[in-house]
């Protein structure tokens, strides 16, 4: 199957899920979600904030419940687990940026993951690329940080 897909390949599995079902799901679980304006059903993993939100891993983190006068409801259509066809399909995306990994890692609280390199814009607007290894950030007050 290739990358490209429409909406009508997937289907949901079992029941919608109820706000209080949602806020159960741990951590990266798979679940299908037709959004509320109709786009859907696609296959998410559950991104769990730092402060127990449930949300999806997209590049905006978007929330999978919604608080309205302080009752919590679900505001998408939201089914646990994968069709094999979903499954097929997500396995074959290419690797999410990792600029947008390190979002999520951000949204769930965890550590930064590892300097890759420093991008360094010299005064004549070269830029080079610099090995973290090889670099002392110093200070504006001249400390070493």
């Amino acid at each position: 199957m290739s990358a490209r897909a429409s909406s009508s390949t997937f289907e949901h599995l079992g029941d919608r899920l109820t706000a209080a079902e949602i806020q159960a799901l741990p951590d990266g679980a798979e679940i299908m979600v037709t959004w509320s304006g109709g786009n859907g059903p696609w296959p998410y993993r559950v991104l769990v904030d730092r402060w127990g939100g449930r949300n999806v891993e997209t590049i905006y983190c978007d929330p999978l419940t919604m608080t309205l006068a302080g009752e919590r409801y679900a505001h998408h259509h939201v089914t646990a687990g994968w069709s094999d066809v979903a499954r097929t399909w997500h396995d074959a995306k290419p690797p999410v940026a990792e600029h947008i990994v390190e979002k999520w890692r951000k949204e769930r609280g965890q550590p930064a993951g590892p300097v890759l390199a420093y991008i360094y814009r010299a005064p004549d607007g070269a830029q080079y690329t610099l090995d973290p290894q090889d670099v002392t950030i110093v200070r504006a007050d001249g400390g070493n940080t």
